[in-house]
């Protein structure tokens, strides 16, 4: 270890979904304060950028950067790495997100390079700097104590982080609004908002929600009924059958025949023939057969 004084190397081992202070994640899972600080591992201190290059290097273990799901957390003396500490909580960090051959490691010892030699802006005011690595890239971040988005000293800041490692994209997270998201998520998905746990009978006033259901239309419906929307009244089924039997024997009965086949076969037949009938009929075979005869 060792002993110089101003500023404090923190390492701890872990992946995405374990670290506090850089990763912001919505599981509700985030460790407490003692169970992260536990994790941690107090590298040395350090008050110039020569003896921090010499905890560097032991972190690293001759590879030149710190393995991947490491994070080195470097804060003033007497500062913990968290956004709960008071020296912290009123203020926020400029993260930048780097690919994994973009030059993150130069960037970050850059940076730790600028923070320790007082070369960036309101230097009092900023508290430490942090370096993620992951399989995809890292993760830079600059911690300041009291800092807001878009003020002066963010601005500033900001400019000056981006000269300092040619990057463009730098984004700002206060540490109250990341505490409150963190504080409200650890109560997990299963607690329902207030609102969908009164009773149906208190938010409606009845055993529900009221429905609305479009009236059912018949199959006789006029234009304007539909148009309307009003169903006609139904009759019972007596009363239908009975409407039904009376317009089949008003409308649909087929017409009789003029001369059914009996009454015909009573105009051919003998045995109806009156008197005077048969008379005529035998003369006219007496006639026709004489007629016959002569010729």
């Amino acid at each position: 270890m060792f002993t110089d004084a101003g500023w404090t190397v923190w390492f701890d081992e872990t992946g995405d979904q374990n670290s506090h202070a850089n990763k912001e994640n919505a599981d509700g899972n985030s460790p407490s304060q003692h169970d992260f600080l536990e994790r941690m591992v107090k590298a040395g201190t350090c008050g110039t950028y020569e003896s921090f290059r010499n905890i560097w290097r032991q972190l690293c273990d001759g590879c030149g950067e710190p393995p991947v799901n490491t994070n080195v957390r470097i804060f003033r003396d007497g500062l913990k790495p968290l956004w709960e500490d008071p020296a912290n909580v009123d203020g926020g960090k400029f993260v930048i997100c780097i690919g994994a051959k973009d030059g993150g490691i130069e960037k970050f010892l850059a940076m730790v390079s600028a923070l320790m030699a007082n070369d960036l802006s309101d230097k009092e005011q900023l508290n430490g700097a942090v370096l993620s690595s992951r399989a995809w890239g890292h993760t830079l971040s600059l911690w300041h104590a009291s800092a807001k988005p878009g003020d002066r000293v963010a601005q500033m800041l900001e400019s000056e982080l981006r000269a300092l490692v040619d990057e463009v994209s730098i984004s700002f997270h206060q540490h109250r609004k990341t505490l409150f998201y963190h504080t409200s998520s650890r109560s997990g998905p299963s607690d329902v908002p207030f609102i969908s746990k009164v009773p149906e009978e208190q938010k409606f006033g009845r055993t529900g929600p009221p429905k609305t259901v479009p009236p059912r239309v018949a199959p006789r419906m006029s234009l304007r009924q539909r148009k309307s929307g009003v169903a006609p009244v139904k009759n019972s089924l007596s009363s239908e059958m009975a409407r039904l039997e009376a317009r089949w024997r008003a409308n649909d009965e087929v017409p009789a025949p003029l001369e059914s086949p009996s009454k015909l076969m009573q105009l051919i037949s003998p045995y109806h023939w009156s008197v005077t009938e048969v008379s005529a009929a035998l003369a006219a075979a007496v006639i026709a057969f004489g007629l016959a005869a002569m010729s």
